[in-house]
């Protein structure tokens, strides 16, 4: 079985500024219902080819990390 792979800050510099969902699942660390609901909500940014924000997707993140810690 192969072991999920952690995105590096390497992973966030190089990937584009609008991100597939499967990009913006790596990234995030998110399954894809989870970032489906991410959507959903509104808590990212999307383009109207429905790719994700890669800086929304950070300051969300950034965000949460605030709240809970």
């Amino acid at each position: 079985m192969a072991e999920a792979r952690t995105a590096t800050l390497l992973d966030w510099v190089t990937f584009p500024d609008w991100l597939s969902l499967d990009e913006a699942c790596h990234l995030a660390g998110y399954d894809l219902p989870t970032m489906q609901m991410l959507i959903d909500d509104g808590a990212v940014d999307l383009d109207d080819d429905g790719r994700i924000e890669k800086r929304s997707l950070w300051e969300y993140i950034e965000a949460l990390w605030l709240v809970l810690h």
